[in-house]
């Protein structure tokens, strides 16, 4: 152990003298380092002693000072009451020696006399000298505002481009420029529940719109950006973890990361610590920063190591769709069980529509299989599952098969593109059918956007692909669909009944094996599925 100075680093193995007291210099938590001093260095106490302005008697402490009592009650008289930005050092004693002071207790120490700090800076490695000790306008801990100004700016920037060059759009304008309106929007929300949740309301009101400027720049912007003004959507990812896809896992994690880090860095805010970095709003920005790195990293793991994000949020689960709300609930009351499922969404694109196709269906007879039925199942299909369903049942056996609102994708395609004027609909190659349009489209509430249904549907030649269905229809087939139905007008539903397979018209006509109805609304449409049953016997 060196003896060229007063100060030297301690050593665990060198037994304690009867007068030998320690500093414990805590450096930004970042390393704990415990410097002593022996019986004769005691003249560097009364240095430290006579240095130190008087301030009267000292408030109650918690650490013990000095190698004497006289020392003790110098320094606990003397020393000042004031925060350090860079070090807390603490003056312990061994147990003998507390035997020997009078118990003058100190909370801790805001800044020692300058020689001191010198001192022990001199003797740490430059690399442990924090970061907070470099003073200029980018210290984030010592001008926390003007660096959010600026990091606020970048960001909103960076990640409005770097967003939209993701989401493949060409014309920027169509998602980015009303992406920032709402991202303002989210701004003044984020204040709103911010102040609710502690925040002043008048003092710090700038450091507190920044922090919700640097919130909202990153969870809220991706959000409108990929979903736009979904409502629906949002609430489902959000709040119910429906997610349709992979992205959709990436963006309920990513903002979900960003608010917890935010809420995490709020504790210490109230901590009688009297750290410069525990002044608001920087504690709420680094969890948020934090929360960031650490579900990037998350992410990239997963990328790297091919997890699949839909795997995190399960999708294929026993449910209650908004669209059979109410009908599990009526056919219950009549005596029948059902079971409500959504069926889980390959995200990587297959090399052929039946592959495809045929995967859904593996997947729905899993399902069929775990309720364990003794009679065939009555087999009820909406939108594009009307596929799914009709290609179950080429090698599974069904009771009754009620298809509502089936379209193909050829005609649903037409309609689009008579409607808008769009080729929106080509680029979204990778993405599957997803729920809430199927949703939309049988609850009849309003049409749905061509944003919505481009990023839901699956390319066009997946379908072209699938074989044909060639099942004989030993058993009843229900068609419906609605008064006003843009998608599978009454009119035009027969042309439909391709997907039953090759149903001759004189078997349809004759022996009804195929009915069609039409409903007004969803309520309606369940009174006469429910009617049709009973005429076919059920």
């Amino acid at each position: 152990m060196a003896q060229d100075t007063p100060f030297t680093t301690y050593n665990e193995s060198q037994p304690y003298a009867s007068q030998t007291y320690y500093f414990q210099v805590t450096l930004l938590g970042k390393r704990s380092l415990m410097l002593w001093v022996g019986e004769g260095d005691e003249a560097i106490l009364g240095e430290l002693a006579m240095a130190l302005p008087s301030k009267g008697n000292m408030p109650p402490a918690t650490t013990l000072l000095g190698s004497s009592a006289e020392i003790a009650q110098n320094l606990a008289k003397r020393m000042a009451y004031r925060y350090a930005k860079q070090f807390y050092v603490s003056i312990n004693l061994s147990a003998s020696d507390k035997q020997q002071v009078d118990p003058y207790l100190i909370h801790f120490i805001e800044k020692t006399l300058s020689n001191l700090v010198a001192r022990i800076e001199r003797r740490l490695p430059q690399s442990l000298v924090p970061l907070q000790r470099t003073d200029g306008p980018w210290n984030f801990i010592q001008h926390p505002l003007p660096v959010l100004e600026v990091t606020c700016l970048v960001l909103a920037v960076a990640a409005s481009l770097g967003y939209a060059f993701a989401a493949g759009l060409k014309c920027p304008d169509q998602r980015v420029f009303p992406a920032l309106l709402t991202t303002v929007a989210g701004i003044m929300f984020v204040h709103f529940m911010t102040v609710l949740f502690g925040a002043a309301f008048f003092k710090g009101s700038y450091g507190t719109m920044l922090f919700a400027s640097h919130l909202a720049i990153l969870t809220i912007l991706p959000l409108a950006v990929y979903w736009d003004l979904d409502v629906d959507r949002w609430l489902n990812v959000l709040v119910l973890w429906q997610c349709a896809d992979t992205l959709d896992v990436a963006l309920l994690l990513q903002t979900w990361m960003h608010v917890l880090g935010a809420w995490l860095g709020a504790v210490v805010i109230p901590l009688d610590w009297d750290r410069a970095w525990q002044v608001w709003p920087i504690p709420c920005v680094l969890g948020t920063s934090f929360g960031n790195l650490l579900v990037t990293i998350l992410l990239l793991a997963c990328w790297i190591a091919k997890i699949d994000l839909m795997s995190l949020v399960s999708t294929s689960q026993k449910v209650k769709s908004d669209v059979w709300q109410g009908w599990q609930d009526h056919l219950a009351t009549l005596g029948y069980e059902s079971t409500a499922l959504e069926l889980k969404h390959n995200y990587n694109p297959p090399s052929t529509g039946e592959e495809w196709i045929q995967g859904r269906v593996h997947e729905l007879a899993q399902w069929m299989r775990k309720d364990m039925a003794f009679f065939p199942p009555i087999l009820i299909a909406h939108g594009l599952e009307a596929i799914t369903a009709c290609k179950y049942v080429e090698s599974n056996p069904v009771s009754a098969l009620v298809l509502l609102s089936p379209f193909t994708t050829e005609g649903l395609r037409s309609q689009f593109l008579a409607r808008y004027k769009c080729n929106q609909w080509e680029h979204d190659t990778h993405k599957d059918f997803a729920t809430q349009f199927s949703h939309a489209l049988t609850s009849r509430k309003e049409l749905p956007s061509l944003q919505d249904v481009s990023a839901a549907t699956v390319p066009l030649s997946i379908y072209k692909d699938i074989q044909p269905t060639t099942f004989e229809p030993f058993f009843p087939i229900l068609m419906c669909t609605s008064h006003g139905d843009k998608f599978v007008p009454p009119d035009d539903i027969e042309r439909y009944h391709a997907l039953a397979g090759q149903v001759d018209e004189e078997t349809v006509k004759s022996v009804g094996h195929l009915d069609i109805f039409e409903h007004a609304e969803q309520q309606d449409m369940l009174h006469k599925v429910v009617q049709w049953l009973d005429e076919c016997g059920f």
